[in-house]
């Protein structure tokens, strides 16, 4: 009977990394497939080396290193405790994206919504400990004004 669970339990663990495995190589692929849609569209672009599509390029590229890393790191065995946990971060994530980007859309501004969001996102990760409140507010500065200077002054793209 032991031999049998633990056989039905290796099994398992066998296919949830198969499965894991799998959607590194679809994540590639849907990289793959972005890219080169993004070369066709290079007929479009204006002939400047950071034109609109330098980075989307360089954001496939990224996805791409990413699932290739992802494919080949070993895997350690979650408890199911640690994966529920893991999905209410992600419910609660997708929610406040939501009122982010509807935040965004009321012009509330990038540079106020972006900072309360990261700070939020920094803090939920952090499992809300509020002793290093003052070093991730200064993170959550940094990172809104760094993509705030590199999408306004060096790209010219205007941010809500």
């Amino acid at each position: 009977m032991l031999n049998y669970i633990s056989k039905k339990v290796m099994n398992r663990m066998y296919m949830m990394k198969n499965k894991q495995k799998m959607m590194d190589i679809f994540t590639f692929i849907i990289g793959l497939l972005l890219y080169i849609e993004i070369i066709k569209l290079t007929k479009y672009a204006q002939f400047d080396v950071l034109g609109p599509i330098y980075l989307p390029k360089i954001i496939t590229i990224f996805i791409m290193i990413l699932s290739v890393i992802s494919f080949f790191t070993p895997r350690k065995e979650n408890n199911k405790d640690e994966v529920a946990y893991n999905y209410k971060k992600i419910i609660l994530f997708v929610f406040i994206t939501i009122i982010y980007l509807l935040a965004l859309s009321h012009d509330l501004g990038f540079f106020v919504c972006s900072t309360i969001y990261f700070l939020i996102f920094i803090l939920m990760f952090d499992n809300y400990k509020l002793n290093n409140l003052h070093i991730y507010l200064v993170i959550s500065l940094v990172v809104s004004y760094s993509i705030y200077y590199f999408f306004e002054k060096i790209m010219r793209y205007p941010l809500p």
